[in-house]
């Protein structure tokens, strides 16, 4: 009786089907391995490897699907960190930006008190008004609006009221006619820019509070009522908008 040649499979010999399918579910499991559901024909891949090796025909294959299998693993443990820690680097990177709009807001809302000791307590009507106590243009910016913030003072007054991201909310000629200036807005965002708002006070703090919120509507109502005593018109419902056109017949400091 003639023995079998060492290294090939005997004529005779049962197809070893698992082994194939092993095979199989391992490249099925290396391309959906960056996913959740590439774990499942994975570990199938595996068992049936193991379980296919036992029988001497396509033992490659079987091997094989053993290696796809386990390499599979790994990749769905990335998969798996990529759901949990993408969202946390989404609100981290949103968070930053806002932080960066806040220290924005700040800045101009400095310029404007310096402005208001220098000119006798007066506030301006423009923004542009402020541009020589900002020395750097880029703070007219929203970091969550503008991907490149401007490095150079555009040439005209009405190109720097432009230029700027943020809103600001003229609170009548004198700084001190403003009773309760830490609830009366000088400054705020546009809406949309992220789910909170960025808001600077007359009293140079700035706050981030959450759009559509109670919080929000109560500031809004002080602002509004305390501009109503000045005869200025009311800033929108949740500042949804910009501050209507100035009708108070107040000089405007050069």
């Amino acid at each position: 009786m003639s023995q079998p040649i060492p290294g090939f499979d005997s004529p005779t010999a049962p197809k070893n089907t698992l082994a194939l399918v092993a095979l199989i579910l391992g490249i099925i499991a290396l391309l959906l391995g960056i996913f959740l559901i590439g774990i499942l024909p994975g570990l199938a891949a595996v068992i049936l490897g193991i379980v296919a090796l036992k029988n001497r025909s396509r033992r490659g294959m079987a091997i094989g699907g053993i290696i796809t299998g386990a390499i599979s693993l790994p990749l769905f443990i990335v998969g798996l960190l990529l759901v949990i820690l993408l969202p946390a680097l989404t609100n981290a990177r949103a968070r930053a930006t806002e932080t960066r709009a806040a220290s924005h807001l700040r800045s101009i809302d400095t310029s404007l008190m310096i402005y208001s000791t220098d000119w006798g307590d007066h506030l301006p009507k423009r923004l542009s008004q402020i541009q020589v106590y900002c020395h750097d243009p880029s703070i007219f910016s929203d970091p969550r609006l503008t991907a490149t913030p401007p490095t150079v003072w555009p040439a005209t007054p009405d190109q720097v009221d432009a230029m700027s991201d943020f809103y600001y909310a003229y609170a009548g000629d004198r700084m001190t006619r403003i009773r309760q200036p830490s609830q009366v807005i000088l400054l705020y965002d546009h809406p949309g820019a992220s789910h909170r708002r960025v808001i600077a006070f007359a009293d140079g703090h700035v706050e981030m509070l959450p759009e559509n919120s109670p919080e929000l509507d109560a500031v809004v109502r002080a602002t509004n009522d305390f501009r109503a005593t000045l005869g200025l018109p009311p800033l929108p419902a949740r500042l949804q908008g910009s501050p209507p056109p100035l009708t108070s017949a107040s000089p405007e400091r050069p």
